[in-house]
């Protein structure tokens, strides 16, 4: 039962200063020593958060799973072809906004998303898709030829408790579902937090859990091991079955 944290943040922190602190590759090593099973990281076209030194840096050095994030651009995916992370998730180009706040609408596909799931499929490279969390965009992606599926949890974790939670929890589960049924890898993401996981980690088929701005804003205050072990308590809160992987 693993975990995944993203480290985007950090090398948010880092760029906004111009400074070569704090180091995402220093805080991806303390995030794996405090029991985080593997790192995510967005490399995006501005290198706005991370930068190729970076992701060369963790996959080289870590020992410990990378996911790379990246938009379905030739050169982005050349560099993943290079590098050759676990696993590539091809994310949407939102243009200037700092973090993802959707996933893929895969009612008509990008030709340029077909290619880059080609392309690093040809490689040998496990790819998933940032997809919204609906039993439409999963099997959207498995015609794509995809290994996995990221559900966006963006609007769930934004809902009030109650009814509309409730709604977009069952579509979640749904999705989920779908995903198992075809054979595809499923991580949950989208501003999880202690508050909102359990429920997710207890959900059938979701194979993966993936956090970035909870943990690294409470490892603020309290250290990131503690934010680590705070979130792997809320997670084992949903049982037996509960604790999700990311791979």
């Amino acid at each position: 039962m693993r975990l995944h944290v993203n480290i985007d943040p950090v090398g948010l922190v880092r760029n906004a200063w111009a400074q070569q602190t704090p180091c995402p590759i220093e805080m991806a090593r303390l995030a794996v020593a405090s029991g985080a099973d593997g790192i995510g990281v967005h490399l995006r076209k501005d290198r706005r958060h991370m930068r190729d030194a970076d992701v060369e840096a963790l996959i080289d050095k870590l020992g410990a799973p990378i996911t790379m994030k990246i938009a379905a651009s030739s050169q982005l995916v050349d560099l993943a072809v290079r590098l050759r992370p676990d696993m590539c998730c091809l994310v949407p180009d939102q243009g200037s906004e700092i973090f993802i706040k959707c996933g893929f609408d895969l009612g008509v596909v990008p030709p340029l998303l077909g290619m880059a799931v080609n392309r690093l499929n040809k490689a040998g490279i496990r790819v998933s898709l940032l997809v919204e969390a609906n039993v439409q965009q999963v099997t959207a992606a498995a015609l794509l030829g995809v290994g996995g599926v990221i559900l966006y949890a963006g609007r769930y974790t934004r809902a009030n408790p109650g009814r509309e939670r409730d709604a977009l929890l069952a579509e979640i589960r749904s999705a989920a579902g779908t995903a198992k049924a075809r054979g595809l890898t499923c991580i949950v993401s989208g501003g999880l937090a202690c508050d909102t996981v359990a429920d997710i980690a207890r959900t059938p088929g979701v194979d993966g859990i993936s956090v970035g701005h909870s943990v690294i804003a409470s490892s603020m205050a309290d250290g990131l091991p503690a934010a680590i072990n705070r979130f792997r308590s809320a997670m084992s809160m949903a049982g037996s079955n509960g604790i999700a992987s990311a791979v």
